[in-house]
């Protein structure tokens, strides 16, 4: 019989995945200031800031929804 395959995590692979999703949530607040910098007068400006903030909060979704999915079924066990 085979055994079953060991995978090992090293301590840089770990702090990557968290630097990883904190870079997602800076870059959200990031463009989330940006938009309200925006005069409401620059509307084409303002349409491109909102589309930048939406890409970053629909990216962070997906982030989380893979680390809770991961980490949070480890916290009800």
């Amino acid at each position: 019989m085979s055994s079953p395959t060991k995978h090992k995590t090293s301590g840089s692979t770990i702090f990557y995945g968290a630097e990883a999703r904190f870079d997602r949530w800076r870059s959200l607040f990031a463009s989330c200031a940006q938009l309200g910098r925006t005069c409401p007068s620059e509307s084409l400006d303002r349409e491109g800031r909102q589309a930048a903030v939406w890409a970053s909060l629909s990216e962070l979704r997906q982030w989380e929804i893979f680390f809770l999915s991961r980490h949070g079924a480890a916290e009800e066990a």
